[in-house]
């Protein structure tokens, strides 16, 4: 079974395509709310975001099987760094 990647913002094409070559299953979903990332986060093992999408406490205890969380652009500011690294994501 492959695992999940969730791409939350417009990228480049080839972002999907370079992770699909490293064998995950890309979900390219530039529109996605904080509500439906909420209810498929679950089974991602990893997802790119950017400063759309605030990535806290409560979304990430929904997140059971994420490893990484990947940022378009810079800055860290909306993602909870610290609670996420407690639970071993790598961000």
């Amino acid at each position: 079974m492959k695992k999940k990647v969730v791409i939350t913002a417009k990228a480049h094409p080839s972002l999907e395509e370079q992770l699909g070559q490293h064998g995950f299953e890309v979900l390219y979903r530039p529109e996605i709310s904080y509500e439906e990332l909420g209810d498929m986060i679950a089974d991602c093992s990893g997802i790119v975001v950017t400063t759309r999408l605030k990535i806290d406490k409560p979304l990430l205890d929904k997140a059971l099987a994420l490893e990484w969380i990947g940022r378009l652009g810079s800055g860290l500011e909306l993602i909870d760094v610290e609670y996420a690294k407690s639970k071993g994501i790598r961000c």
